[in-house]
């Protein structure tokens, strides 16, 4: 199992998270092309943000990510949705 560990502040708010990547397959787990799956865990400053903590699972069809590029996928994810909203807001203008 494959581990990392990121503390960063964020918009003026502390964010920590872990993750654990493990291997698993697709009848394993009932997914179709399923070869990796990862556990998310954050925290983030309970008086910034109190619903901000939870655990999320992660699936990928890629073989060989580890934990580090999962968490950078993972975040990566946030740019392009919150990207979209901006343009989409800043459109009403």
């Amino acid at each position: 199992m494959d581990t990392v560990q990121r503390v960063e502040i964020n918009c003026g708010r502390v964010e920590a998270r872990a993750i654990d990547v493990f291997s698993t397959s697709s009848e394993a787990i009932c997914f179709p092309h399923a070869s990796q799956a990862a556990m998310l865990m954050q925290r983030t400053d309970q008086s910034a943000d109190p619903k901000g903590d939870g655990i999320v699972f992660l699936l990928s069809s890629r073989l060989g990510l580890g934990a580090e590029e999962m968490l950078q996928f993972k975040r990566n994810y946030w740019d392009i949705e919150n990207g979209a909203h901006q343009r989409l807001d800043c459109s009403r203008f």
